[in-house]
């Protein structure tokens, strides 16, 4: 499916508010998708409204069916809107797993567009509802990717959307991954995943990570890193 320009959800809602009728290229793609999944939505009725989808098993194949073919961002990004209501359903996991890893992927190969970008913030924000311990390999590709962090001025923290996931995964491994980057980055603080690793470690605390979270309450750049490092070793004084 084709398109000429981004459509995410703020457009949508801008347009909304602006003139009270849908953009008509958001009316198109969903129309489409809403054929492909055999969905008939009333009028004024939007994938993302309660029960417009809802993800049998007839209804995740059709989902895998719409993934499988690799369509643009912009379908898939309103595939992740249509399961809104699911994301916590192992079955709606498994396809925003399938969803995240085709979307990191292409934005790897170099693909920065403004749909692309909107659905790697969406998937990644909506994955958390139902991230366990069988996703712990797969988010940490995602939070070792370092194009996930733009380095120019404005750019997106990509992967702290994904490091919200991890911290939701009690394993020795997740809390290990973050002790790691903050010793690595200790006198450097030019890692932005120091940030999100800190906290997940208070999570997991052990004696030791006194040691490692001292530096980072006395010396980080960051004040209210600085802060956080400082209350957590506060806590298990």
């Amino acid at each position: 499916m084709s398109k000429s320009r981004g459509i995410d959800e703020g457009h949508r809602q801008a347009f909304l508010a602006m003139s009270g009728e849908p953009d008509p290229e958001f009316v198109k793609v969903e129309a489409q998708l809403a054929a492909d999944l055999g969905v008939e939505l009333d009028p004024g009725e939007h994938f993302g409204d309660d029960w417009v989808l809802t993800p049998e098993d007839g209804m995740i194949a059709r989902c895998q069916g719409v993934i499988d073919g690799k369509p643009a961002p912009v379908v898939l990004g309103l595939l992740v809107t249509a399961l809104r209501q699911s994301y916590h359903r192992k079955p709606v996991h498994h396809l925003l797993s399938e969803i995240g890893c085709l979307t990191v992927a292409r934005w790897v190969a170099g693909d920065r567009s403004p749909d692309q970008r909107e659905l790697l913030r969406d998937v990644s924000q909506a994955y958390r509802h139902g991230a366990g311990a069988e996703d712990l390999d797969l988010l940490l590709q995602f939070c070792d990717e370092p194009s996930l962090v733009e380095d120019w001025d404005g750019g997106e923290d990509f992967q702290s959307y994904w490091f919200e996931s991890l911290a939701k995964i009690k394993d020795p491994r997740a809390t290990d991954f973050c002790r790691g980057i903050i010793a690595e980055d200790t006198g450097r603080w030019t890692d932005s995943r120091t940030y999100s690793a800190v906290p997940i470690v208070g999570k997991a605390w052990q004696p030791a990570d006194a040691g490692l979270l001292r530096p980072v309450a006395l010396e980080h750049p960051d004040s209210q890193l600085r802060r956080t490092a400082q209350r957590i070793l506060d806590k298990h004084s």
